[in-house]
């Protein structure tokens, strides 16, 4: 009589097993499905970042191997692998960035002009806006992560160069990765003049290509006789040659995420 008491214990404690592992009102067995997804591993911020801050402001000191201390930010990648877990030369204490605390890092203390990191950067040049510091901080509390993997070159900024508190007729042109010194010349950059309906092509004499290292190349425009009512940056022309990156990838022009495509960029002639 027992063992048979026992052994409907043991049916029963079966059977709720079996009713706690299906879907209620289905009869179906379902997984445990909590809502917690794993954390993201990349992120778009740093890309905004390199955008904002890092090309147009930081680069003019920090690209290439003459980098002050060593720190390079010519590109997202090259970025993240220069500021990220890596110890402050000026105050070891620190990481330049550390993952998910930003009051603890020290590009942010540098930017904020924090005395624990002495001079304020961009040194010689106004302070970061609070929204650029407040973009730095946002990608730091999310963890610091990397952007998305892409194998594909990217034009990232055109900036005008000022000479003398004035802008010049000169434009540096960057891109996301280091291109081919081949992709520098006239048969892949063209610039074309916009008057009225009539559109031309300039010819090597009226523009000059002086790249500056594998990640960027300057436009100087020669003194015009005429006044120019537009002028257009063309990048990857079909009839010319495609800018190729040392990957032996052409440039995302369009920026489909697709190899190739035409790039075109208006560029600002007035001076303000």
């Amino acid at each position: 009589m027992k063992r048979v008491n026992i052994m409907k214990l043991y049916i029963y404690g079966c059977l709720l097993l079996v009713l706690l592992g299906c879907e209620p009102g289905t009869g179906e067995f379902f997984e445990d499905d909590s809502g917690n997804e794993p954390p993201p591993q990349t992120s778009e911020l740093l890309s905004q970042i390199q955008q904002t801050v890092f090309t147009p402001i930081c680069i003019q000191c920090h690209i290439g191997a003459q980098a002050p201390q060593g720190l390079r930010l010519e590109s997202e990648v090259i970025a993240f692998q220069s500021l990220v877990n890596v110890a402050a030369v000026g105050n070891s204490d620190f990481d330049l960035v550390k993952p998910f605390d930003p009051e603890n890092s020290y590009l942010v203390l540098k930017v904020r002009g924090d005395p624990r990191a002495g001079q304020r950067m961009p040194l010689g040049l106004a302070p970061l806006s609070d929204e650029s510091i407040q973009l730095i901080e946002e990608w730091i509390r999310e963890g610091a992560l990397p952007i998305p993997e892409s194998n594909l070159t990217k034009v990232i900024s055109i900036t005008r160069e000022k000479s003398k508190g004035s802008f010049s007729n000169s434009y540096i042109v960057t891109f996301s990765s280091p291109l081919v010194p081949a992709a520098f010349s006239y048969d892949s950059i063209f610039l074309y003049e916009f008057n009225g309906s009539h559109k031309y092509l300039l010819t090597p004499g009226e523009y000059q290509i002086k790249p500056l290292n594998s990640f960027q190349f300057k436009i100087v425009l020669e003194q015009r006789t005429r006044e120019l009512e537009g002028l257009t940056l063309v990048l990857n022309d079909p009839d010319g040659s495609p800018l190729i990156d040392l990957n032996n990838k052409t440039l995302d022009g369009d920026n489909d995420n697709q190899e190739g495509g035409r790039y075109e960029f208006h560029l600002e002639l007035r001076n303000e």
